[in-house]
């Protein structure tokens, strides 16, 4: 329960930060020559789209907290040694298809626990048995091999922390997020605004710690020249 509240709250504090962040740009922006609209609405388009996105994150967060609440357990304070799915209409979590990609990794994991959590989900036998239901493709034959050592009496995977890190290390790639700042790095608008500003957002969230500073070098840096030209001398006026 307290992991629960505490994602919410996580998420309406990351709200409160984006939108006073996204708000300095989108005034940054306003100002810019109709000749170069396409940026102007571009980003404003995206800009929107983030904050409604995050909005979104945040009500299903609530209102997992308000069925989690209600539910007879947490109702009626019992505990069980062994739990069980419940009754409660919570959405399934997304399910994976073993893409090696970091960011993928994380979230399908972290859907993963709220859905576990809502569900009342608490003991690691529970959440290793009903995982596999969510895995495709290769990683739903990573887990068949996984499973048929556990008949050869050599499986490693015996509590949640376990399976964590077993298909991080499965999927993850080596030192993903020194190869998204790498890719970062080289980053470079190529068509609209509004692609190059989405892959940057994707690249940016693989990186736990970048700072504002590096974010907005980075990103001035990958804009065409005409782009880059503008909008400095839009800031430079601020």
């Amino acid at each position: 329960m307290d992991a629960l509240e505490s994602r919410m709250v996580g998420l309406e504090e990351a709200i409160s930060g984006m939108q006073t962040t996204l708000g300095d740009a989108v005034d940054r922006l306003d100002g810019l020559e109709t000749d170069y609209g396409e940026i102007t609405q571009a980003t404003k388009s995206t800009i929107h789209e983030t904050q409604k996105g995050l909005k979104e994150d945040v009500e299903e967060v609530r209102t997992e907290w308000v069925s989690y609440k209600s539910s007879p357990t947490v109702a009626y304070g019992a505990t069980s040694s062994t739990s069980t799915l419940s009754a409660i209409q919570v959405p399934k979590p997304a399910t994976y298809n073993g893409t090696r990609n970091a960011m993928e990794v994380e979230n399908f994991l972290f859907g993963l626990e709220q859905y576990f959590e809502a569900k009342g989900a608490r003991d690691d036998a529970t959440k290793i048995a009903n995982t596999p239901t969510f895995l495709r493709d290769a990683a739903q034959l990573w887990w068949r091999r996984k499973h048929g050592d556990s008949g050869k009496g050599i499986n490693s995977i015996h509590t949640w922390e376990d399976f964590k890190k077993e298909l991080k290390r499965q999927f993850c790639p080596t030192n993903a997020e020194k190869e998204a700042r790498g890719r970062l790095r080289r980053l470079k608008q190529m068509g609209s605004i509004r692609d190059y500003i989405k892959e940057f957002t994707t690249l940016s969230l693989e990186i736990e710690d970048m700072s504002e500073k590096d974010s907005l070098f980075y990103f001035m840096d990958g804009l065409k020249d005409w782009a880059r030209v503008e909008l400095k001398e839009r800031m430079c006026k601020i």
